[in-house]
């Protein structure tokens, strides 16, 4: 039987089939150099600028917790990538293949606006101060 979903966590998947990247900021264009996933959920949790993001990973789903406290913007990747164009997060905490850069300049299309308020980090997040949590870098 799997692990059970913490309540206030976002449960989210490791692959939602389009490239992320999350910001409080309004962008058209994402700077070469930044992060993007394809994981939603993760992107998500860092487009509130927290201090502290937890993940769970399982074998096809994340679950995701932070403790960010501004409104976020949750972006997509509004043009084709190629290989080229990223390449893994070389000082990246969790999984291989979950958080990767730019190698160039890439447009981006506004999916949507989130409220700080969902999903909060618990207080008891069982991340906080460990590999499993990092500050955010604010890419």
């Amino acid at each position: 039987m799997g692990k059970a979903v913490p309540e206030r966590w976002a449960p989210g998947c490791l692959d939602d089939g389009a490239w992320f990247h999350g910001s409080p900021l309004r962008l058209e264009v994402l700077a070469a150099g930044s992060t993007v996933t394809r994981s939603r959920a993760v992107a998500e949790a860092f487009s509130h600028k927290p201090t502290c993001v937890g993940i769970e990973e399982g074998p096809d789903a994340v679950c995701v917790c932070q403790n960010g406290q501004v409104p976020g913007l949750l972006y997509v990747v509004d043009e084709p990538i190629s290989a080229a164009d990223v390449r893994p997060h070389p000082s990246s905490t969790y999984r291989a293949g979950l958080e990767w850069l730019t190698t160039r300049s890439l447009r981006l299309r506004l999916a949507a606006r989130l409220s700080a308020a969902e999903p909060g980090c618990r207080a008891d997040c069982p991340h906080r101060g460990s590999a499993g949590a990092r500050p955010s870098t604010g890419q």
